[in-house]
């Protein structure tokens, strides 16, 4: 059963999510010596996010069905991460992790953020989720204007309810450190699918006026795109170029839609990388490729990799990753290394020199990586937490990754204490998650469940208490949901 409901949300989640975000703190990340630009100019940051775009669907990890020949020249030009990964399988969580480096347990956002979305009905209860990411804290923009960065946003926001954009209201990118703000929503199911449905046009225009005008000093230029989210829609035309390419119809994996908006995406990112290279910018610009989480598995499939958005199998968070820097990252540089959303924040913080980062920061420093120096970084494991129904996903799931192997909870069972709550994979071995190991190697099982459940503990995860009556008495349509309360006054 489910209906649908006004997300009513405590205004205080939002206000107490985090300590004092700048402090000196023997806790805070400082390796290694910093990059010295008192004599030259700090680098440009290009970022450019994509969203739901499958690990599957660029050229450089084998595509030959969608064409990304300037993702893949960022790839072959710079670096590419073949085991990265989005901070949720969901958008506005890894939004949240992504501007400060900190995992979306913490903020409370660990499904999209929503003025309306399904209530399923079922023995565990969702925590409370917040309804924005706090002002209190302190985002890569911020940090990047104490350095006298230009800052700009096209494209989607997602980190508050309300996507309309006005100047000057808080929750927006406006008080989140950006000095020029497009935000952009997706189209409606009606929408003229050759009017630009996706903004993909003009969040490469605006991009690329923002840079000409910030030719003369550095510049952070967010791109979060809408491609390839629902609702599918392309010009016709181009529509027509990728069926013409299906070699078998009604192959999951290849949709002729998805492949002609990648492509429009794709040649706004060409457009952007030409005007570098115009400007004479291109030798001291960081571009970055990524994309939020996984691709939605009902409208194409992830193999290798299992599952899709909204679930914490591969498929839901493994993603495309690239990074080009010429003059600093090797050209053709690969790693294997796990690397994920919320390592951007302490690794862009390092690159330009700025010392100091939020307390109980969750991402490391990539860098060294980046720059060729090792080949392995040493971190203890990888979390995800998603205590929330999905309408796409296949129930509330916590996970940790250490070294290949992989632990998947499944939190409802977890709660009730009823069997089948793990999944254990072997990833070295089992990149599709074929194979559940858990009733194998039950030490293995524990140990890892117990530094999950240690590490919900710490960051203040929200988990599910069993519902108290249950079964349920029916539940029907609210026709009319209640209004949201006020939003908190400005910091």
């Amino acid at each position: 059963m489910k209906l649908r409901f006004a997300f009513l949300l405590c205004p205080f989640v939002v206000l107490a999510a985090t300590d004092d975000p700048l402090i000196e703190d023997s806790r805070l990340s400082r390796p290694g010596p910093m990059l010295d630009w008192d004599n030259q100019r700090p680098p440009n940051i290009v970022f450019i996010l994509s969203d739901d775009q499958g690990w599957n669907q660029v050229g450089y990890h084998g595509s030959d069905f969608y064409e990304t020949p300037n993702i893949d020249r960022i790839a072959r030009e710079g670096i590419h991460f073949s085991q990265a990964y989005a901070s949720a399988s969901i958008c506005s969580p890894t939004r949240a992790a992504l501007m400060t480096g900190r995992h979306p347990a913490r903020h409370h956002i660990t499904v999209h953020l929503s003025l309306t979305r399904d209530l399923f009905v079922k023995p565990v209860l969702e925590p409370i989720q917040a309804y924005a990411l706090a002002l209190e804290e302190t985002t890569i923009a911020e940090m990047l204007k104490t350095l006298g960065y230009a800052t700009g946003h096209f494209g989607k926001w997602h980190l508050s309810l309300n996507k309309e954009y006005r100047e000057g209201r808080i929750f927006d990118p406006e008080s989140q450190g950006f000095d020029t703000v497009y935000t952009s929503v997706k189209p409606e199911e009606d929408h003229d699918p050759s009017a630009d449905a996706h903004n993909a046009d003009t969040i490469t225009r605006l991009a690329i006026q923002f840079i000409e005008d910030n030719r003369d000093r550095p510049f952070f230029c967010y791109m979060p795109h809408h491609v390839v989210h629902r609702p599918l829609m392309e010009t016709p035309d181009l529509v027509a170029k990728y069926e013409r390419k299906l070699k078998n119809p009604g192959d999951p994996v290849e949709d002729p839609v998805m492949g002609a908006m990648i492509e429009r995406m794709d040649d706004g990112i060409g457009q952007v990388l030409d005007t570098l290279e115009r400007l004479d910018l291109a030798e001291n610009t960081i571009v970055i490729f990524m994309s939020d989480n996984g691709g939605y598995e009902a409208l194409q499939d992830q193999a290798p990799l299992r599952g899709g958005k909204a679930m914490l199998y591969e498929g839901g968070i493994r993603v495309p990753l690239c990074i080009r820097w010429p003059g600093v990252i090797q050209p053709g540089s690969h790693s294997d290394m796990p690397v994920v959303s919320h390592d951007f924040f302490p690794t862009l913080m390092k690159i330009v020199g700025l010392p100091y980062v939020p307390a109980r920061l969750d991402g490391i420093d990539i860098s060294p990586l980046l720059f060729g120096e090792v080949e392995e970084i040493e971190r203890e494991a990888l979390y995800w937490h998603q205590p929330n129904y999905h309408h796409q996903g296949v129930g509330p799931q916590s996970v940790i990754r250490w070294g290949n192997w992989k632990l998947i909870v499944n939190l409802e069972r977890e709660a009730l204490g009823t069997p089948g709550a793990f999944e254990l994979f072997n990833l070295a071995r089992d990149i599709g998650e074929e194979h559940n190991l858990a009733d194998d190697m039950p030490a293995l099982v524990e140990e890892l469940h117990q530094r999950l459940l240690e590490w919900r503990k710490t960051v203040g995860a929200g988990e599910m208490p069993v519902r108290k009556n249950w079964p349920p008495y029916d539940v029907i349509d609210d026709p009319e949901p209640p209004a949201l309360p006020p939003l908190p006054g400005s910091r």
